[in-house]
């Protein structure tokens, strides 16, 4: 049985395409069979791998709350270990279908105000329809995180999602250039080779970080928000 992990969020730009890519692109470099689901208008996931053509990964688009649960039905028949879904930014029934299908949510923000209060509605909604949305355990993800030091914005962030309990992963999504650059190449970032740098080596340790946290997640069998 795949694991299936739906990266969703309620507004554009808050790094939700790039979470689910580099979810999928790390598993599928770890030898699992991965399964993409497009599911947003934007299309941005399906495009990347278009160029990047990773090897273990497998893209299915045109995702609607029709098709989503014979979608997941097939990559999973086919062999899947994973599937990521990459929900549109914005709330709707395949949000819902999604999320019913779900081990795992995971909501990317940003530390703005407007951001972190979007993804704490969110975390809300599941919370109040557990009766549809029984096996998903949740975690919010910080975005565009400075690596190098803590910001106003980041401690009132923070604060603000401990005052309500959130469940928030402990590693964060930083700013790189290089999930810019992946959105050109389809490709991760790498620091294979002699003219890696320390900054590659840095991106590559941070994507496997938060593989390693999603997947500590998923094993423990407790779900809770």
């Amino acid at each position: 049985m795949a694991r299936v992990i739906s990266v969703a969020g309620t507004k554009g730009g808050v790094g939700k395409s790039t979470t689910a890519y580099i979810l999928a692109g790390r598993l599928a470099e770890m030898g699992h069979q991965v399964g993409l689901l497009d599911a947003d208008p934007n299309h941005a996931v399906g495009d990347w791998h278009a160029v990047g053509e990773i090897k273990g990964i497998t893209v299915a688009s045109n995702i609607t709350e029709q098709n989503i649960g014979d979608e997941v039905a097939k990559l999973e028949d086919a062999g899947a270990d994973f599937i990521i879904i990459d929900l549109p930014g914005m709330r709707g029934m395949v949000q819902v279908f999604a999320f019913g299908l779900s081990d795992l949510i995971v909501i990317p923000t940003q530390t703005s105000r407007s951001d972190v209060e979007q993804a704490l509605g969110l975390v809300h909604m599941i919370e109040r329809n557990r009766k549809t949305i029984q096996n998903a355990k949740v975690r919010l993800l910080f975005t565009r995180i400075s690596p190098s030091y803590t910001t106003g914005v980041d401690t009132h962030a923070y604060a603000q999602i401990a005052e309500h309990g959130a469940p928030v992963m402990t590693t964060k999504l930083y700013e790189r250039k290089h999930f810019k650059e992946m959105t050109y190449t389809g490709l991760l970032p790498s620091a294979s080779g002699g003219r890696a740098t320390r900054s590659d080596r840095e991106a590559v340790a941070n994507i496997g970080e938060i593989v390693t946290e999603i997947l500590s997640v998923l094993e423990d069998n407790t779900v809770s928000s």
